[in-house]
Parts: C-alpha cells; structure tokens; sequence
C-alpha cells in the first residue's frame, strides 16, 4: 500500500540510510524499514531516478501496515516493492504542527539515550523512537570518534525548554555544511531519532539507545522546488474553502449507465432501467419530460457508450461483438468480433469518430470505417510472466494516445500507447489501486482516481505528478472533465465533489445519494451535471455560480427535485 510521507530524515546508517517522517493521512511517524538486521535501506530501493530524497520531500512510498520493530521501535513499516515517488515538498513553516511535546523532553527524558526495558513496558503506541523539535538555541562542536576519526555533536534547547546535549550529528548534508564551516542558524527545526541499542565499552547495565540528530530543517536553507509538483490534501469536510457554484437537483430520473448529453446540451440520455426492453431513453430538460424511447433490435443488449456527437450507440453482444447503432434512426451499422474468446471488458471511441478499440487480456484498434481494418494489438510486455488484463481504455481528445488500466496480481497502473504506431509510451501510477482514469481536455494531462480517495494528476509530457489531492473519504469510482476544462469532476459511492482545474481547490460537494455513483457527466457547455448510481436512479443537478462558504447540497434541502 502507498504511503504519502514528508521526509524529515534521511540519515547515515552503516553505509547505507534511514529515512523516517510525517505519515498525511495521519500526522503520525513513520519509519521505512528493510528486512536487513538494523533495517537500513539500500540506494537501489530509496533513491528516486538517480536521486536522495531530500528533506521536506513528499515522498509516496510502498509501505506494509507493520515492520520489524527491532523490540522497542514503535513507527517501523516494512517496505515493499515499488518504485519510491517525489509527489512535492512542504515548506518548513508548515512543520510547526508536528512539534508538540506534551512533557518538554525530548524522547522520553533528559538523557542522552533511553533504555531498551523503559521502552518496552510502555504500550506499543508510547514507544516513540521519533520526535521533532523546534529549536531556539543550537550549539555545535567536532568531537574525536573512539574508533578513528571525528564527528560532530549537537546540544539542543527547544521552544519550550526541551534540551538534548551531546548528541551525534547523521545527517549527511548538514555535517557536510559544517565541514565546509557552516554553523548553524535559529530557530529550526531538528529531527531526533533513536539509534539501534550500542552499549560502549565501558557501559553497565541495561542496552541504551542513544538519541541522534538525524537532520536539520532551516527555515533559510529549505526552499520548495519549482519543478516539484505541488501537493495539496484537502478534507471533505474542511468548511473554510470558498465555494464558488451550489447546486440545484431538476430531476430524478429513473435510468442507467451509459448517459450523455446531446451537443446543444437540451437533452439527457440513458439506458432505459427496464432491463427488459433494450432502449434508450432522452429526456427533454426544459420541458422536463421524456421526448424519445428509441429501440434497439439487440439480442444481446449491453450497451458501453453513447455518442451523440457521432450519432452511436456502442452495445457489447455475447461478450465478444460489438455492435455500432444510429441513436437516430436505431439502425444497426456495423459489428467488430474478438475473435480470441475472451470477454470484452472494455470500449472506447475516439473523439472524432475514426477509431474503436477493445480490452480484455490485450487492447485491440480498428478503424472505425467500412473496412474494420484491425490497427493495433496492444500489450505490456513482461519479463515475469504475469497475467495482464486491460480495462477503462479510453482515447485522448486529440486520438493521438490510447490509455488503458492494466491489472496484473501485485500491480495496477495506467499504461499509455501511441495510437499512430502502436508503441508503448510510458505508464503512470504503479501500485495505486487505480479505479479509473481521464485525460484533460487540452491533452496535456492525464487524471488518476485511486481506491484510498487520492485524485492525482499526471503531465503527459514528464509522466510525473503535478497534483494530489485526497479530496473523498471513500473510493473514488468515476471522474468527468467539463468540456473547457476548467472544472473537473469525481464521484465516490455517496457524494460527487467539484474543482477547479487551476488551482485544484474544491468548489462544491453534493450529497443525498442511496447507492454508489457510477457515472457523472457534464453538459456541453457545462451548467449541468448529471450522475446515475447503482440504484438505477440518474440524477440532474444545475450548476450556479456562488460566493458562499463551503455547503453540501442535497436534495430535499430546501431544493425540491421532480422525478420523471
């Protein structure tokens, strides 16, 4: 499971590191740990392309629920394999926070160390190995190793009195500023961390675990990358954001899975929730009443997408034909047959109407002419032999990419392919339990909606993060962009959230949901939202321009909403 962690320490341990910071979904410590006896961690799993991971780095690493906890370590979380992310950075007066000491000590008393048994009768949750410090006054000196060689010590005074004296100096950077004759400026901010129980030579008694400093954050020295992307957590029921559209309930419709808007945005479309009549239904919405059934002569009738730009329907048929019919006339125009007898589990039509593509266990495009000539067979290659199924393809708006979920037993990502060569572009999100995914509008990014209720936008052109925003309590299932791209759209089983495109802020949530949403698409020249759930209930909400504080909106609120 990824973790999103601020690195407040990234400090020497024999020859390789420890890292440790602030888990955000939680304001709680966390120390990545290997299976190795002290638990240190290896170049090869930490460094991200070529690099150290910084202080004050958001950093999204795999991590277990548990680790090795040595006996005494209470933050230790095993990592697991996966590729170490940069998601961002915070600034260091955003640390402030996390320094509150409720017995002015630093790490359990005024010692230098703390004994293995004091740590091991506290309950597991006391065993704090981690504390950060807001420091006033801070002394540095170079000190003769007994092994060979020097070191430097720091002595310590926080904020509220809190002292440490003497401890040993890890972190590489900053022993190399001293070095070079740096000393240091307050106020900052100083990761502690205990060390592994080391007894010295003349040592009595029970092993101690000696508190080092294992990094220094300076207000003056930490500055945010501007090639980083940024990091935003926004919480559901933060009450402080300005919203800028509440929302009116029209309609309560009875329908399901595929809707659409017609192009001049007056009429809503969907299949009709009678599963024993193969129609679509459309909605006049001024009106506020059905204007059309149209039959389709399906024996088979699953249908995936309608498309009115195009005047389509897509139905999947027997599980390995897809049919294309006019929403006009309800004719049937063409078929395509998979003929390699897996279930089709996916389909995608291009913007502009020339390309169909499928998905099962490989991703198959053909034009969408006449000729129904197969373009492309597509597949992830993979050394380890694994099962890969593809599913939620979908084509960018200019149809010069095709994106795909891929699935495999340990992994889920988004592979990305060249729609003119068939060639493997790049691929996003390994290990995030993606539900589903969008490009922009303007093609230039690609959206990523996970199961822990993460929303993470990626550049097409980097294929790195840009944004996080962990905007829903629960799985996010759908995401839909308006058509200008300025606002952009997601669904969990209860509630569909609104923001802005520039500056990721949350613009309204509505609620009065009895079943998961399924779908949610806005209207052409985005006023309207609608939504269907599982319930087969399609709701169609009008969007106002606000200046309020932040409001859930549902239905029965003081809003009636009509079922037709």
């Amino acid at each position: 499971m990824y973790t999103q962690v601020i690195c407040l320490a990234n400090s020497r341990k024999r020859g390789d590191r420890c890292i440790a910071g602030i888990e955000l979904s939680t304001g709680r410590w966390v120390r990545p740990v290997t299976n190795l006896d002290d638990g240190r961690i290896p170049s090869y799993i930490r460094l991200i392309q070529g690099n150290e991971p910084a202080l004050l780095d958001i950093l999204e690493i795999p991590l277990s629920e548990t680790g090795p906890s040595f006996g005494f370590a209470s933050e230790n979380r095993l990592i697991l394999p996966g590729m170490w992310r940069l998601l961002g950075k915070v600034e260091p007066n955003e640390l402030i926070k996390y320094t509150y000491n409720l017995h002015n000590q630093i790490l359990h008393n005024t010692k230098k160390y703390v004994l293995i048994p004091f740590l091991q009768s506290q309950p597991v949750e006391r065993r704090q190995t981690l504390q950060l410090v807001h420091v006033s006054e801070f002394e540095v000196k170079n000190t003769e190793r007994v092994r060979g060689g020097s070191s430097w010590k720091g002595t310590i005074k926080g904020i509220g009195g809190e002292y440490l004296v003497d401890a040993n100096i890890t972190d590489p950077v900053f022993v190399e500023k001293l070095n070079a004759g740096y000393r240091p400026k307050t106020p900052c901010f100083v990761t502690v961390s205990l060390s592994m129980p080391w007894r010295p030579s003349d040592w009595e008694g029970e092993d101690p675990c000696w508190k080092l400093i294992a990094s220094v954050i300076e207000a003056n020295d930490v500055k945010a990358s501007k090639e980083a992307p940024k990091y935003i957590n926004l919480h559901t029921n933060n009450k402080n954001q300005t919203e800028l559209y509440t929302a009116e309930c029209l309609y309560t419709l009875n329908g399901q899975t595929p809707i659409n808007f017609t192009p001049d945005s007056k009429t809503l479309t969907a299949r009709s929730h009678d599963t024993e009549i193969n129609a679509v239904k459309f909605w006049n919405i001024d009106a506020g009443k059905l204007s059309k059934t149209l039959q389709i002569p399906a024996i088979d009738f699953s249908p995936s997408i309608v498309n009115h730009d195009n005047a389509m329907l897509v139905n999947i048929a027997d599980g390995d034909t897809i049919q294309l019919w006019n929403t006009n006339e309800g004719y049937l125009i063409r078929c395509f047959v998979d003929n390699t007898f897996n279930t089709i589990l996916s389909v995608a039509l291009s913007k502009n109407g020339s390309y169909i593509a499928t998905s099962n266990n490989s991703i198959k495009i053909w034009k969408q002419d006449t000729s129904k000539q197969l373009v492309h067979q597509l597949y992830v290659k993979s050394d380890d032999n694994c099962i890969h199924t593809y599913s939620n393809i979908e084509f960018s708006p200019n149809c010069e990419i095709i994106a795909s979920k891929v699935e495999t037993d340990y992994n889920t990502f988004v592979a990305l392919w060249n729609v003119k060569t068939g060639e493997l572009i790049n691929r996003v999100g390994a290990g995030d339990n993606i539900n589903t995914f969008a490009f922009s509008p303007d093609n230039k990014q690609i959206i990523t909606t996970n199961q822990d209720g993460t929303i993470k936008f990626w550049n097409l052109e980097t294929f790195q993060p840009v944004f996080n925003i962990i905007g829903h309590k629960t799985s996010v299932n759908c995401i839909c962009f308006s058509s200008d791209g300025k606002i952009i759209a997601t669904a969990s089983q209860s509630e569909i959230k609104l923001w802005s495109m520039a500056s990721c802020n949350l613009l309204l949530t509505i609620h009065n949901y009895t079943d998961s949403i399924n779908s949610i698409i806005f209207s052409q020249d985005a006023e309207l939202i609608a939504s269907s759930s599982k319930d087969n209930q399609i709701k169609l909400w009008k969007l106002i321009k606000s200046h309020q504080k932040h409001c859930d909106y549902s239905c029965g609120m003081g809003i009636p909403a009509r079922s037709i």
